[in-house]
C-alpha cells in the first residue's frame, strides 16, 4: 500500500482505499486483498504501480468498467475508475453501507457518506439504496452471505423487504456470480442465518424453478420441508462438518476440505427440492448444469443426492451390512456426504426414523471399523490377470470382472490375491 500512496503522491491522483478492506479493517479481520478506486486515469495510475511492483498485472473486463488486477506476493490488488470520476459517486453505487467507504492514500481523509462505520460496528447489513439491489440481485446472495460468515450479523428491515420484492431478478442473474456467492455463503460457520433467509424471500425458488419443466407449486409441503430444514437439518449438518469421521475422510486436503463443507451443504438444498419436487436424477443434473456449477461440483453434487435416495431405499427395506460396504465400497468418501444428508433430511425423504436409526448404527459401525479397506482395497489382481486366467480382451468385459472382484472384498469373500486368481479362473471354466 506504501507503494501506491507513494505514486498517487507523486501523480497528484485522488486515490482510494474502498470496500471490504477497510470493512475488515474495523472488524479486525485479516485481509490480503485491497480494492482502490481512481478519480481519474485509472489505467495510466496502475501502469506507474506497476513499473514498481514486480507482479502480474491482469486486465478484467471492458470499457468503461475495466477492472486492473495486480497480484503480488499473495496479495490481490484491484483498480477500478471511480463511477462518474467522482469517490461520492461511487460509493452511492455499492451494495450495503458497510462497503461504502473510501481512505484518501494522499490526505487519509475517511469518507462514510452512509454512516458505514457505525452499521459495521453494530454488524448491521443495510442496502445504500433500494436501487441497489433491484439494479444488481445477486447483492442478495451476497448479504446472505455477509449474514453466515459474520457473529451475530443481522440484515436491516428495509433490506429485507427490498431483497423479497428484487429476488426474482436472481434467475435471470448471471449464474456464475450467483453460485460464487452461494459457495462462500455455505462456508460460513452460521450458514443456517443465510439459508433461512433465502428460504424467507423466496431466493431459492426464483433460482431453481427457472430451470425445471415442471414449475407446478408444492407450496404447502415446500414450506414444511423448509421448517424442518432450518430447525434440524442444519444444525446436523453444520455439526457433521466437525465429526471425527468427517475429519478423518476429508480434512486431510485443504483444498479438498474447503470443497466438501461447502458441497455437503449445497446438495443438502438441492436433495431438499429433488424430494418436494421429485426432480429426476437427470433433471436435477440439468439443472446444476445450466446454473453453471463447475463439473467437479455438478457430479459430485448429483452423485451425493442419487446416493441419499439409494441409502434411502435400503432403509425402507430392509439391509444387512454386506450390502452397506457395497453402498460405502461403490461410492467412496462421498457415501458419507449421503448419509449425513438422508440422516439430517429424513423427514424431508419421507423415512421413517425407526429405520433412519437402524441404518445409521451399521453406516457408522462399518465406516468407523472398516472403512479403510472398503474406501481404500487393496488391489488383488489387473487386467492382464483376468486376461491371462479369463481369457477375455474386451475392456468392458475386463472392467466388469474387477469390478466383481472388488464388491467381494467389501463383502469379505475375497481376502487374498491367491483368492482372486482362483475366482476368476473358476468363471474362466465356467464360460468354457
Amino acid at each position: 500500500m506504501n507503494i501506491v500512496r507513494e505514486v498517487a503522491l507523486s501523480k497528484k491522483s485522488n486515490v482510494y482505499v474502498v470496500g471490504g478492506f477497510i470493512r475488515d479493517l474495523i472488524l479486525e479481520n485479516r485481509s490480503v486483498d485491497i480494492d482502490f478506486a481512481v478519480e481519474s486515469d485509472a489505467k495510466g495510475f496502475v501502469e506507474g504501480v506497476f513499473k514498481r511492483i514486480q507482479g502480474k498485472l491482469i486486465v478484467l473486463g471492458k470499457e468503461p468498467l475495466v477492472n486492473y488486477r495486480l497480484v503480488h506476493r499473495g496479495s490481490i490488488l484491484d483498480f477500478v475508475e471511480a463511477a462518474g470520476h467522482d469517490i461520492h459517486i461511487d460509493l452511492s453505487k455499492r451494495d450495503f453501507t458497510m462497503n461504502a467507504l473510501a481512505l484518501n492514500l494522499t490526505s487519509w481523509e475517511l469518507h462514510d457518506i452512509f454512516s458505514g462505520i457505525k452499521d459495521i460496528k453494530a454488524k448491521i447489513i443495510r442496502e445504500i439504496s433500494p436501487s441497489s439491489l433491484r439494479n444488481d440481485p445477486v447483492r442478495i446472495m451476497r448479504g446472505a452471505r455477509y449474514i453466515s460468515v459474520m457473529d451475530g450479523a443481522k440484515i436491516e428491515d428495509g433490506t429485507i423487504c427490498h431483497m423479497k420484492e428484487y429476488s426474482a431478478g436472481l434467475s435471470s442473474s448471471a449464474p456464475e456470480r450467483v453460485i460464487d456467492e452461494l459457495k462462500k455463503m455455505c462456508a460460513g460457520r452460521y450458514v443456517g442465518k443465510g439459508i433461512s433467509l433465502l428460504f424467507e424471500i423466496k431466493a431459492f425458488e426464483h433460482l431453481i424453478s427457472s430451470y425445471m419443466k415442471d414449475k407446478t407449486e408444492h407450496t404447502s409441503s415446500l414450506e414444511e420441508a423448509k421448517r424442518f430444514y432450518l430447525s434440524e437439518s442444519i444444525r446436523s449438518l453444520v455439526e457433521s462438518r466437525s465429526s471425527a469421521v468427517y475429519r478423518l475422510l476429508f480434512c486431510g486436503e485443504t483444498d479438498k476440505d474447503a470443497d466438501t463443507e461447502k458441497i455437503i451443504i449445497i446438495s443438502s438444498l438441492f436433495f431438499l427440492y429433488k424430494s418436494v419436487f421429485d426432480i429426476s436424477e437427470k433433471e436435477l443434473g440439468n439443472i446444476i448444469k445450466k446454473m453453471r456449477f463447475s463439473n467437479h461440483y455438478h457430479k459430485r453434487i448429483v452423485s451425493i443426492c442419487s446416493w441419499a435416495m439409494e441409502l434411502k431405499a435400503l432403509a425402507e427395506r430392509g439391509c444387512d451390512d454386506d450390502e452397506l460396504r457395497l453402498f460405502i465400497g461403490r461410492h467412496g468418501e462421498d457415501s458419507y456426504l449421503s448419509f449425513v444428508i438422508l440422516s439430517a433430511c429424513c423427514a424431508i425423504a419421507g423415512l421413517e426414523s425407526a429405520r433412519l436409526k437402524r441404518i445409521e448404527e451399521s453406516f457408522l459401525r462399518l465406516i468407523t471399523n472398516e472403512g479403510r479397506v472398503l474406501l481404500n482395497p487393496e488391489k488383488l489382481i489387473s487386467g492382464d490377470d483376468i486376461k491371462k486366467n479369463y481369457q477375455v480382451n474386451a475392456p468392458a468385459e475386463i472392467g466388469e470382472m474387477l469390478s466383481r472382484i472388488r464388491d467381494l472384498q467389501f463383502q469379505g469373500v475375497i481376502k487374498t490375491r491367491e483368492e482372486a486368481l482362483s475366482f476368476i479362473q473358476e468363471m474362466g471354466r465356467s464360460n468354457n
